[in-house]
């Protein structure tokens, strides 16, 4: 690279707690609306009153249950290179970043581009998931939790899948929208997404693509957090 390169932003999407879409989004920002909210009922595998323990931290609780949940995860998951069905199954975080990129990839003039030229960068603090806890509750849930809480094997399903938290999500993305530029995931903290969108300028301005859907997601199982 010799010099300053020009790179357009042409579309973006977005799924946020308490926002579907980003038109809710922006009208809760100029509403200046508080979306946090207490934990739902049934989103943590412990209940509210076991989780937390307020005040300091405590080894194995929380000490707040507040915060920025996405209750209404996408639908807009069929007709894309990879059966929604299948999306529909996998963890939240997958969903949220399939919905957001391709609502993003929709909103720019997309039609003339060789998809093959075409990569994803997905910036994901990779912690455990919902669904990868899920795929560990399982065999604890048969072999290890019913000698303290009962037998609660039949409560515990998980997809298989969901076991790939870290560039997982970025692949699911580049294959339900079919582009065949490369796909990988980065851990930057809270500095993911920025550094997501700098990897994808880096790919523009080198010539290897043609456009880079670029972002994050941040869905953890809280309990972790």
């Amino acid at each position: 690279m010799t010099g300053p390169h020009a790179i357009a932003v042409v579309g973006i999407g977005g799924v946020l707690p308490s926002s579907p879409d980003l038109h809710a989004f922006w009208d809760h920002v100029r509403n200046a609306r508080d979306v946090s909210r207490e934990v739902p009922e049934g989103r943590w595998l412990l209940s509210r009153d076991d989780a937390v323990r307020p005040g300091a931290p405590s080894p194995d609780r929380v000490y707040a249950s507040r915060g920025g949940f996405v209750t209404e995860l996408p639908g807009d998951l069929d007709g894309l290179a990879v059966d929604g069905a299948l999306l529909r199954r996998l963890d939240p975080l997958v969903r949220i970043a399939v919905s957001a990129a391709r609502r993003a990839f929709e909103s720019g003039v997309t039609g003339g581009l060789d998809r093959q030229r075409v990569g994803v960068v997905l910036g994901n603090i990779a912690l455990p998931t919902e669904g990868a806890s899920r795929w560990a509750d399982a065999p604890l849930a048969r072999h290890v939790v019913p000698r303290a809480l009962g037998d609660v094997s039949g409560a515990v399903t998980a997809e298989p899948l969901d076991r790939y938290v870290a560039g997982f999500p970025a692949g699911v993305v580049a294959a339900a929208l079919g582009l065949g530029g490369g796909s990988h995931a980065l851990d930057a903290a809270c500095a993911s997404s920025l550094y997501a969108i700098h990897h994808a300028v880096r790919e523009l301005a080198s010539g290897r693509a043609d456009a880079m859907p670029a972002g994050g997601g941040s869905p953890p199982d809280c309990l972790y957090t």
